[in-house]
């Protein structure tokens, strides 16, 4: 987890591949599934889009909070040998290398809501809970997460790493 090219694009890209399953042997109905990886060079971001079951809100704390994770990684079923990782240490790691990460998600029983967490590759032992926001409402416009899914944006700590990446 401390390579910054797990951290920086293979998390998010895992747990988009991991958002069609669900359940003990669930897959999410699509008539089209798709992931999209963009790397920015010039804003230094990556983004990875997903129209998969959808971050839920009531599991936001998994960003920060340990033992939360809402995977069932371990077992015979085909959730669990399909998906990675069921702590959500992937993304914690994520989190604590970037500038910038902002999530946008809507499941199917709920509204479209984002959350942007800054400086986190800063971390102080003291005082970083206090710069945790809540999760607020997504205004859903020109299609912007209108159907299930998740985005996640990512600004890594170090300056000019998808140009140097790319």
């Amino acid at each position: 987890y401390s390579d910054s090219e797990w951290a920086n694009i293979f998390e998010a890209l895992q747990n988009a591949l991991d958002s069609f399953y669900y359940g003990v042997k669930e897959i999410v109905t699509r008539a089209n599934y798709y992931v999209t990886l963009v790397l920015d060079p010039v804003g230094n971001s990556i983004t990875i889009t997903d129209n998969g079951k959808g971050w839920s809100r009531r599991n936001v704390e998994a960003l920060w909070k340990m033992h939360v994770g809402d995977k069932n990684s371990a077992g015979t079923t085909t959730t669990a040998r399909r998906q990675k990782g069921s702590q959500a240490l992937g993304i914690k790691a994520a989190l604590f290398q970037s500038r910038f990460f902002k999530v946008e998600a809507k499941t199917s029983d709920e509204p479209a809501w984002e959350i942007t967490l800054e400086n986190f590759c800063e971390y102080d032992k003291e005082n970083w809970i206090k710069t945790i926001p809540d999760p607020t409402e997504l205004a859903v416009k020109d299609g912007v997460m209108s159907e299930e899914g998740t985005r996640v944006t990512i600004i890594p700590r170090e300056e000019n790493w998808v140009e140097r990446y790319l």
